[in-house]
């Protein structure tokens, strides 16, 4: 998956919702799993169940500034 490519190692990084987001998400635990850190901070219920049972570990917007995010996370309404 191309998006990966552009998560550095350590980066807090924002999670989308939806199919594609749903899709990153799985790809991520893979790398997670394969020695990558990173936290992600999601943006739905749906997003944190699924990043919690593929280990990714989570975060909030507290913990710090994201540097990375999935465009459809910044869709309002």
């Amino acid at each position: 998956m191309r998006a990966l490519r552009e998560v550095p190692d350590g980066a807090l990084i924002g999670l989308g919702s939806g199919h594609t987001a749903a899709a990153f998400v799985r790809a991520l635990g893979r790398r997670v799993r394969e020695g990558l850190r990173v936290r992600g901070v999601p943006t739905s219920v749906a997003t944190e169940r699924l990043a919690h049972e593929v280990g990714v570990p989570l975060a909030t917007l507290d913990e710090g500034v994201l540097d990375l995010l999935d465009r459809r996370s910044l869709s309002v309404g």
